[in-house]
Formats: C-alpha cells, sequence, structure tokens
C-alpha cells in the first residue's frame, strides 16, 4: 500500500508535544532533588550537637582571640560540626562575683529552652562559673575546659565529667631566662592585678622565685592603681627585672587594656619586663618561656570533638602538661643590649627586621608577573612589528626624502598649534634652541619654552592674524639654559577646510651675532666719532686757553719785586712796587690770578688728555699702555655731559693700585676703552641707584700674570644675584627699565674681550657686596678667530 504524504504541521506539532512532556518532567525531578536536599539538610540541622562557648574575659583581649581561633581552627573543619553558642564573662573589666551574677541570669533567659550537648571553658573563671552553676543550669554536661591554672579532682568536686588542658605556666624557667640574660639582676619585682588568675599565678612566681640557687629579694605589686603602680616602678632600683603576671582589673575595678598595661610598665625603661604569654611580646616585654594560647584552644577543642564523636569522657582524662618555647622579642632585646650568642639554644627571636626578599615577596612577584606579562606583550608586537616592516620600508624610503630636504635646512622650521603646542621641528630649530634633538621638543607649549615672555607670542599672533604672515620680523627667545637671542623671523598661518587657522608655521634665523656686530659698528663710530669731536675740541680750546694762561703770566710778571722795568713803571707813577703789590695781596688779585694759571693748567691736560683719546679712537690693533686706555677713559667719562643720565661720575672715589711691570699690550684702544666705559657707567649707576651706606667707590689693579695683564674692577654697589649673574653677558638681558639700555653693553664687551682679543672677562658679586670685573688680556698679538678660520 502506499504510504501516506506526511504532514509537516503535525510534525511540528508532535515534536512541540514531546519537548513540552520532557520540560515538564525535567522540573519535577529538580523539585524532588530539592525537596530531598532540603529536607536531608533539616534533618542534618537538627541532629547537630550544640556547645555552649564560656569564654572568662572578653573579645580583643589577645589571649582569649587566640584561644577561640584555636577552637574555631579544629571545629569548623570537625565531622560532627557542631552549633556553636559563645558568651563572654568580661571578668577582667568587671568583678567576678557581678559577672557571675550577670551570665547567670543571661544564660537562663536567652537559653532556657535550648538543650546543649556539651560546654567548652575558657580560663579559670569560666570553669569556676560552669562548677558554681552545675546544678541549675548545667547538669550532667560534659565540661572540657583550658587555660586552667591549677586543676585537681578536688576543684571540680570529683566530676567525672569534666576534663581539659591544664594551663601550667613556666615561671620558673622564665625567672631564670632572666637571670641569664641579665647577670647582675638583684631583685624581681612581681605584677598582677587582683582577679583569681592573677592571685593564682602570683604563687607560681613565688615557688619560682624561692627556688633559685641565686640570692635576689622579691617583691609583688599586686592590685594597684595606675598611680600607685606607675609610681613603684619608678622607685625601683637599677639591676631589677620584672616578671609580669597581668593588670587588668586595678583594686578599684577600673579595667585596663593590654596595651595601657604596658604603657604604664613602660614607664620605668630602664627595667626589662618578663612573662609566660606570648601575647604580650611586641608590648615592651623582651620575652620568656611562653605558653600558646591558639594551642590550647586546639586541644581542647579536639577533645570536645572526641566526645562529640562518641567517645566517653571518662577515657580522656585532662591534660596536665602545657608546652612551652623560649620566645624573645628582637625590638626589646636591641633596646637592653641582649646578645643573641647568650640565648638559650632552640630559642625564637620574633619581630626581627624582614629580609629584602620577604619584605618586598609581593612586589617582586607582581613585578616578575608584570615582566612575563611585558615579554609576552612584547612578543605579540613583535610579530606585528614583523608583518608592517615591508609597508614601514617603503614609507621609510619616501620619509627619507623629505627628511634630508628637512634636515638640511640651515634655518629653524617650526609647526606649532594655536594653543602653544609645538608639533614640529627640524634639527637646525633644537640646536639653536639647546635641545639635544627635534623629538626633545615635540609636545612643549612654546609660550612658556622658547618664548622670551609669553606675551611676546600673543603680540605677534595678534600681528600675525591682522596680516595672515609675517616676514622679517625681529623677536627675542629663550634658549633651554635660559640665554636669550635675537630671530629674524617668516611666519604663516595653516588654515583648515573649513578656513579656520589651526597652525602657525614658519623659519627662524638667529640674527644676535649680525646684531652684536651691527652694535659694535655703531659703538666704533661714536668712539671715533668721540675721538674726533675730541680732537677738535681740544685744537679750538688750546688756542685762547693759551692767550688766558699766558696773559696771567704776563700779569705776574708785571707786579713781580725785583724786576727794575716794573720799580721804574711804579715810581713813575708816584708810588713804590712793594706798595702796588702790597695792594694786590689785600684784594686777592694775586690769588686771583694764581687760580686763572691753576685752572689753565688743568684746562691744557684736559685738553691734552682728549687729544691722547682722539690718536687712540684708531681699531687697528698696537701696542698700546693699558694704565693710558684706562686713565683716559676714566677723563672721558668724568667729562661725560649726557643731559639724560642720572648720575655724577665725578661724585666717585677712583682709587688705582697699577703694577709697575706691565708692558705694552697688542690691542684696539678704542675697543678696550668701550668695554671699561660700559663697566664704569653700569657701576656708577647701580651705586647711583642704591645707596650701601658707604661713599660710592671704584677700585682699579693691574698685575702681571704669565704673559697676561689681569685688569680688576671692582666697586661697593648693591651687587647682583645669581640669576642676574649667570645672563649677565647674554644679549639683549637688561636689569633697566625699557629705554634705558639695549641688553648689548655687556654681550658686545665680551665679543671684544674674547673674540677680537683672545682675552677673558668675568664678574662675581653677591647682593650686598658690589661686583668685581676681571678682565685678562694677552701681551702679544691675538690670532682672532676669523683670521683662523680664512682660507
Amino acid at each position: 500500500m502506499p504510504h501516506p504524504r506526511p504532514n509537516p504541521q503535525h510534525a511540528r506539532r508532535i515534536v512541540w508535544s514531546t519537548s513540552v512532556a520532557l520540560a515538564v518532567l525535567t522540573l519535577v525531578a529538580l523539585a524532588g532533588c530539592v525537596i530531598a536536599w532540603t529536607g536531608q539538610l533539616h534533618a542534618e540541622t537538627l541532629s547537630r550537637p550544640n556547645v555552649l562557648i564560656l569564654n572568662s574575659y572578653h573579645r580583643g583581649y589577645q589571649w582569649s582571640d587566640d584561644i577561640m581561633n584555636g577552637m574555631d581552627s579544629v571545629l569548623r573543619t570537625s565531622s560532627t560540626r557542631p552549633e556553636l553558642f559563645t558568651e563572654y564573662l568580661d571578668s577582667k573589666r568587671i568583678p567576678v562575683q557581678q559577672a557571675f551574677s550577670y551570665m547567670a541570669q543571661l544564660i537562663a533567659l536567652k537559653y532556657g529552652a535550648r538543650h546543649f550537648d556539651a560546654i567548652l571553658t575558657s580560663d579559670d573563671n569560666a570553669l569556676d562559673f560552669v562548677l558554681a552553676h552545675r546544678a541549675d543550669l548545667f547538669p550532667n554536661l560534659p565540661v572540657v575546659f583550658c587555660g586552667i591554672n591549677e586543676f585537681s579532682p578536688e576543684r571540680v568536686h570529683g566530676d567525672t565529667m569534666v576534663t581539659g588542658i591544664v594551663e601550667r605556666r613556666n615561671y620558673s624557667g622564665t625567672v631564670e631566662l632572666a637571670l641569664r640574660l641579665h647577670p647582675g639582676t638583684r631583685k624581681i619585682v612581681a605584677v598582677s592585678d587582683a582577679t583569681t588568675t592573677g592571685r593564682l599565678m602570683l604563687d607560681d612566681v613565688w615557688r619560682a622565685v624561692s627556688s633559685l640557687e641565686q640570692a635576689v629579694t622579691y617583691e609583688e605589686l599586686s592590685g594597684l592603681t595606675r598611680a600607685e603602680l606607675r609610681y613603684s616602678l619608678g622607685t625601683l632600683p637599677p639591676n631589677t627585672v620584672i616578671i609580669f603576671v597581668s593588670y587588668f582589673l586595678d583594686r578599684e575595678g577600673r579595667s585596663y587594656t593590654l596595651e595601657e598595661a604596658f604603657e604604664i610598665l613602660n614607664s620605668a625603661p630602664h627595667i626589662p619586663v618578663y612573662t609566660v604569654v606570648g601575647t604580650y611580646l611586641g608590648l615592651g616585654a623582651v620575652g620568656g618561656e611562653l605558653l600558646s594560647a591558639r594551642l590550647q584552644g586546639a586541644y581542647a577543642a579536639r577533645m570536645l570533638d572526641r566526645i562529640l564523636g562518641g567517645t566517653p569522657i571518662e577515657k580522656i582524662p585532662p591534660y596536665t602538661e602545657s608546652p612551652t618555647q623560649t620566645v624573645l622579642d628582637w625590638n626589646a632585646m636591641q633596646h637592653f643590649h641582649i646578645d643573641e650568642q647568650r640565648l638559650p639554644p632552640g630559642s625564637v627571636v620574633i619581630n626581627r627586621p624582614e629580609s629584602f626578599y620577604l619584605k618586598y615577596k609581593y612586589h617582586i612577584w607582581a613585578a616578575a608577573g608584570f615582566t612575563a606579562l611585558q615579554t609576552a606583550v612584547i612578543l605579540i608586537l613583535l610579530a606585528n612589528i614583523i608583518r608592517r616592516r615591508a609597508a614601514e620600508l617603503r614609507l621609510r624610503e619616501s620619509e627619507e626624502k623629505f627628511r634630508r630636504i628637512f634636515e638640511n635646512i640651515r634655518d629653524g622650521y617650526f609647526l606649532t598649534r594655536m594653543n602653544g603646542t609645538l608639533q614640529l621641528a627640524n634639527k637646525a630649530l633644537a640646536d639653536m634652541f639647546g635641545y639635544d634633538s627635534p623629538e626633545t621638543m615635540q609636545g612643549i607649549d612654546v609660550r612658556e619654552s622658547l618664548y622670551n615672555s609669553p606675551r611676546d607670542r600673543d603680540r605677534m599672533l595678534s600681528r600675525l592674524m591682522e596680516t595672515g604672515d609675517l616676514y622679517g620680523y625681529e623677536m627675542t627667545f629663550r634658549r633651554k639654559d635660559g640665554s636669550v637671542f635675537l630671530c629674524d623671523c617668516n611666519i604663516h598661518l595653516l588654515y583648515d577646510d573649513a578656513g579656520t587657522p589651526f597652525a602657525t608655521e614658519g623659519l627662524l634665523r638667529d640674527v644676535t651675532e649680525r646684531k652684536l656686530t651691527e652694535a659694535m659698528m655703531v659703538q666704533n663710530q661714536k668712539m671715533m666719532s668721540l675721538g674726533g669731536l675730541a680732537a677738535g675740541m681740544a685744537h679750538e680750546i688750546n688756542n685762547p686757553l693759551g692767550a688766558i694762561t699766558q696773559g696771567a703770566q704776563n700779569i705776574m710778571r708785571r707786579v713781580s719785586p725785583g724786576l727794575s722795568a716794573n720799580e721804574k713803571a711804579a715810581t713813575d707813577a708816584g708810588t713804590s712796587l712793594e706798595a702796588v703789590h702790597d695792594y694786590l695781596e689785600r684784594r686777592g688779585v694775586i690769588r686771583m690770578i694764581r687760580g686763572i694759571q691753576e685752572s689753565g693748567a688743568r684746562a691744557a691736560r684736559i685738553a691734552s688728555d682728549m687729544l691722547n683719546f682722539s690718536r687712540r679712537s684708531e681699531s687697528e690693533h698696537a701696542p698700546h699702555d693699558i694704565h693710558a686706555i684706562i686713565d683716559d677713559t676714566l677723563t672721558l667719562a668724568a667729562n661725560d655731559y649726557d643731559l639724560s643720565k642720572r648720575y655724577d661720575f665725578k661724585k666717585i672715589e677712583i682709587t688705582t693700585d697699577y703694577a709697575r711691570d706691565i708692558p705694552p699690550v697688542i690691542c684696539s684702544p678704542s675697543e678696550i676703552g668701550q668695554v671699561f666705559l660700559n663697566i664704569f657707567k653700569n657701576a656708577t649707576q647701580a651705586m647711583t641707584a642704591q645707596h650701601t651706606g658707604d661713599a660710592p667707590r671704584l677700585s682699579l689693579g693691574t698685575k702681571r700674570n704669565d704673559g697676561h695683564v689681569v685688569i680688576t674692577i671692582s666697586d661697593n654697589g648693591p651687587g647682583m644675584d645669581a640669576d642676574t649673574l649667570t645672563h649677565l653677558f647674554d644679549p639683549f638681558f637688561t636689569t633697566k627699565r625699557m629705554g634705558e639700555g639695549t641688553g648689548l653693553g655687556m654681550s658686545v664687551s665680551r665679543h671684544i674681550i674674547e673674540n677680537n682679543h683672545c682675552g677673558t672677562i668675568r664678574a662675581t658679586s653677591a647682593p650686598g657686596q658690589g661686583a668685581t670685573f676681571v678682565i685678562t688680556l694677552p701681551f702679544g698679538e691675538c690670532l682672532r678667530k676669523d683670521d683662523a678660520t680664512a682660507p
């Protein structure tokens, strides 16, 4: 028979129905598993044993916390999985009987309807509380204790349902350790509070001291208040050792933390403190034969776990031995200068400074991990670099063509964003500004790093936005080392597609040397003009001056006695020559004539100096007397009649100390005189502007030194600070107000001395101590730089 043709819609309905059925069955199965698991969990919860943990003290007390940590380390992994309930008696901060009363009421109210399977206690007060309320609160419950100082069957009244681990503190070993490390000890003092545990442990200390063969005195400081204990510690003599038992509650009922207790003990820093509890180390105690609170708690928890697991408590007797270990604090050992060689074998020293690896272990591993990650990244990048190498090679060939042109431009090229960020520069620009390479310049803010003043760029941009480009625009810039130089700038704007300027581009050319040369030429022209003027004035003055001085001389001869012609003329006039001479003396005429002669002689000397200066105004190098150049320049400075100046060189005291053995110096007297004149004027202006209290003085001296003449020029003016001294010889650097100086004077002076005369010039100064310039010039002819480089 032919088979019917399948219906696709019918097939899809069958598949959908089957899927829904499978999904429903799956949900039912999952629900069944959840219900079964919840029931099992509920059954396990109902079957978990309930355990009450009673701690004698309080949370935060290190001993109690360590015991609780030891219990938790065992019980949280126990197969019996007990439900734990923890209460603290707080008996170190409140009286014991009061604590017992509060706890009995709390347990009755809080756990009255709950059945406990066992009791776990920590330290003496908790065990005493359980025994005191055995009948009404804890009947027939197994009790496991730890941290008990004294235990015997009589203490538990023969109760066989009580077991645990005894805390036997090794006071004998601790006392012997103290005497071993401090052999000069003469007295042992035990410090304790008035708690039950403290009183019991004082008995142990007494027994330990009584058994010593060494003769020492013994004293107990028990239950004292803070003030009493601090006072008692302050009266203890040297060679005393303190055995710290406990100090958490004084007789007035005030409680203390462990840190507060050791703050009191440390008030006697010359007396070492020993203890038998490890938690006291690090607060000031040296060390001792120490118990481990954590091991106490862990051992008691294991005993409890055995009981909950079905072992009868009668088969688990109390453990009466507590293991101890000699432990010392490294910081306290250093304080009391205790040598580790004196420690008993097997001693443990804690708080020792960590090794580099232990201290920075996590940092080292983190760095190693980072290095491994970085290596992986580098390998990935390396693979990417290999793939890009072919494309970069083609790009490099194209870039080299552009770079050869870019790097060979002698002018500095730049491209700067409108916000002042330098985007592109060539090597010439980097060299010009003192940077190592163009790359180190990219990204810098040109307003702050390159322009002499941010306002200079603002003014340049303002003009550039008006004109679109600038050609031959001169502007000062600042190098990386702070020196200033002048550039000739050609700058234009770059625009984006929207027509908005987004950058400036241009070329800079350093014209500082050109400007210096121009300034020197101008100065030489001035000096030559001044020399010509001086020569003309000298010649013009000499003619009438000769007549004046000759006339004065003739007047004196006409009235001088002893000449027969004078006596005859007086007699013919009806008087005597003596009467005429007496009259002239009485009226001061003779004195006036002599004044005319002296003034004439002084004017003649000035004219002669001006003639000498005019003869030295030529720029050729020839042998010249350096002292004569200095004196001529002083004369020129004294006779400077510039009405705009604010100083008077004649009011400056001039002192000279010239060496006698200075031969002629081959130099250009006009250039050297220009250097001297710059220094003289600057010194005079500084001394006039800022008075130091003393009369202004300029001291000049020369000496001979190995083929050179050394000229020293010193003033007693206000001096210069370090920043001014650093930039003193930089072009365009000036401390004067706008319009009073070009900033080229000292720069030109250095160029004249060092470049034109192969000498040196340097300055030393400090604020309030004047300034000193030292110039050295060779006696022989100088091979100038331009001559040395000529072909």
